[in-house]
């Protein structure tokens, strides 16, 4: 990791302070931090950047010693009286957040006023008598359950984005395919809608995208048909890829009676791992999701 011109001292909900390591500009040293340049420079026209209290401009040069505050934008979150969201992962920073979701859960509210993961984290943030208002840097499916990465801070929220766009961003999901899969799959296709069901996404149309697929362990599924616990790694985020690159592939998703999957209590498909880098610190983050109880019961001793 390259030497950054400066030192995280604190940080919170309020503000992040560095300690200014190398000769540079207020502007240089937001940039550095990770802030996008529209919010380094709504934070500067807004005198949320400070020196021993005096708000800094662009132009005006550092020198090392020199601390540094930046005022994070206030928020006025609603707080809903829900359920608090179970946490994977809290950022010691206090930017990030990475709730474990449930299959059957909406990530975002759909409009018709039913509950949501968003809400959830809202509710946990009030829960830690913390106001921020969070919103997702990723999605999934209803039915999918595990990881989604939380921005805390509008100032950060830029740098992780990035990260989901470019593909740096690592996400490995468990899941469990029907039949038998006895090597690795690597499925680069197309995957766009489905134009006579639009609750399906078509292979071989579409949008770039690149699915690989390792087998963990075979299985047995009530009844006695053959499964797979496998992993899948997404090179690409679009809209039901997994499912529709496995049934694509001859192993539909268990559970994913949309795509010709066996019968089962859910969907067999979670967001186990990611790994991204930490947008103030410059960190590699890695984070788990514990494997859900509809899941677990398919999961050999010690096969993870």
């Amino acid at each position: 990791m390259a030497r950054r011109p400066f030192r995280v001292l604190s940080a919170s909900d309020d503000a992040v302070r560095l300690a200014v390591r190398g000769a540079c500009t207020c502007r240089e040293l937001l940039l550095a931090a990770g802030v996008s340049r529209s919010a380094a420079a709504a934070a500067e026209s807004a005198h949320r950047v400070r020196r021993e209290g005096v708000p800094l401009q662009a132009p005006v040069a550092l020198e090392p010693g020199d601390v540094v505050e930046l005022l994070l934008e206030p928020a006025d979150p609603e707080f809903p009286d829900v359920e608090p969201a179970a946490v994977a992962w809290e950022d010691p920073a206090g930017l990030l957040l990475a709730a474990d979701k449930p299959c059957g859960l909406l990530v975002h509210s759909d409009g018709t006023g039913a509950e949501c993961l968003v809400d959830r984290v809202q509710a946990r943030l009030a829960a830690d008598g913390r106001v921020r208002e969070a919103h997702p840097v990723q999605r999934i499916d209803v039915d999918t359950s595990g990881l989604v990465l939380f921005s805390l801070a509008p100032e950060f929220q830029a740098a992780v984005d990035a990260q989901v766009a470019d593909g740096s961003m690592e996400k490995v999901y468990l899941t469990l395919l029907a039949g038998s899969v006895d090597h690795g799959l690597t499925v680069e296709r197309p995957v766009g809608r489905d134009r006579h069901d639009a609750r399906r996404m078509h292979v071989g149309a579409g949008r770039p995208a690149l699915t690989c697929i390792s087998p963990v362990a075979p299985v047995r599924l009530p009844g006695g048909s053959e499964a797979t616990l496998c992993t899948a790694s997404i090179h690409t985020g679009r809209r039901h890829q997994i499912r529709a690159h496995a049934a694509w592939a001859g192993h539909p998703v268990v559970g994913d009676r949309l795509y010709g999957g066996p019968a089962a209590s859910g969907l067999m498909l979670h967001a186990w791992r990611e790994a991204f880098t930490h947008p103030l610190t410059g960190q590699r983050v890695h984070v788990e999701a514990p494997v859900p109880d509809r899941m677990a019961l398919f999961v050999p001793e010690g096969a993870l």
